[in-house]
C-alpha cells in the first residue's frame, strides 16, 4: 500500500507539468516497469533457494545449508533451520537408541488440513517415546494408512520394561507412579499427544500385547 502510495502522487505531479510531465510519466514507467522486474526475479530466485533446501530435507539431506540473503523470505528460512535442527536431533536419537525402524508408508503424499506444530509435537513425541523405551537391538514399525473417510499413523514397538500398566494411565498427564519408569517418564508425552490430536479432530488409539506396545493416531479426511 506504500509503494501504491508514493507511485500516485509521483505520477499526480508529474501529471502537472502538462507535456514534460506526460514525457517524464513514461520514462517513470519504463524504469518502474523493469525495477520491479528485478525485484520479482530477485523474490523468484529467493523462493527457489528456500524450495530446493526444503526439496533435500524431504529426501533425507539434513546437511543442507541455506547462505543465501532471503529478504523477505527470512523468517521462512530461520523456520527451516530450526526443522533441520530438530530433525537432526529425531536422527541422533534414533542413532542411539539401537533400534531398526521398519517404514511402510503410501507411494502418493497424503495432505491433511492439519496444524503443523501441534502436529510435529504429536510425531516427535511419539519417536521420542520408542528410542526412550523401545528393547534395544529390536525392530520399530511405522505404518501410513490412507482410507477413504481418514488418516492412520500407526507406531508398534517391543517395550524395554514390563507394560504392566493401564491404557487410561499411560495418558494420563498427571501420572506420578513407581509402577514401571515407562509409565513415569512417557505419560506426560503420550498426554501431550492425546491432547494435540482431539485438538485437530483426531483420536490417539493405545494398545498392548505382551511387550508390544503400540500407538495410533487417526485424523479424518476432509
Amino acid at each position: 500500500m506504500k509503494l501504491v502510495g508514493i507511485q500516485f502522487i509521483i505520477a499526480g505531479l508529474l501529471s502537472l507539468t502538462w507535456f514534460f510531465g506526460t514525457f517524464g510519466l513514461l520514462v517513470y514507467s519504463v524504469f518502474l516497469f523493469f525495477f520491479l522486474k528485478k525485484y520479482a526475479l530477485e523474490l523468484k530466485e529467493k523462493y527457489q533457494v528456500l524450495l530446493s533446501a526444503a526439496d533435500e530435507m524431504a529426501e533425507g539431506n539434513l546437511n543442507v545449508t541455506i547462505q543465501k540473503d532471503l529478504g523477505i523470505f527470512s523468517s521462512l528460512g530461520t523456520a527451516i533451520s530450526r526443522i533441520q535442527k530438530g530433525f537432526k536431533k529425531l536422527e541422533d536419537a534414533i542413532n542411539a537408541s539401537f533400534i531398526d525402524f521398519r517404514y511402510q508408508l503410501p507411494e502418493d503424499k497424503v495432505c491433511l488440513m492439519l496444524d503443523s506444530e501441534k502436529t510435529y509435537r504429536i510425531i516427535e513425541n511419539l519417536m521420542i517415546n520408542i528410542t526412550k523405551y523401545a528393547l534395544p537391538h529390536s525392530r520399530a514399525y511405522i505404518e501410513l494408512c490412507q482410507g477413504e473417510t481418514d488418516v492412520t499413523l500407526t507406531m508398534k514397538n517391543i517395550s524395554a520394561a514390563e507394560l504392566n500398566f493401564s491404557i487410561d494411565e499411560i495418558t494420563d498427564r498427571f501420572v506420578r507412579g513407581d509402577k514401571s519408569r515407562s509409565t513415569e517418564g512417557s505419560g506426560l508425552g503420550l498426554a501431550i499427544v492425546k491432547s494435540f490430536t482431539e485438538l485437530q479432530g483426531g483420536r490417539l488409539t493405545i494398545t498392548t500385547d505382551g511387550d508390544l506396545f503400540k500407538a495410533s493416531v487417526r485424523f479424518p479426511v476432509g
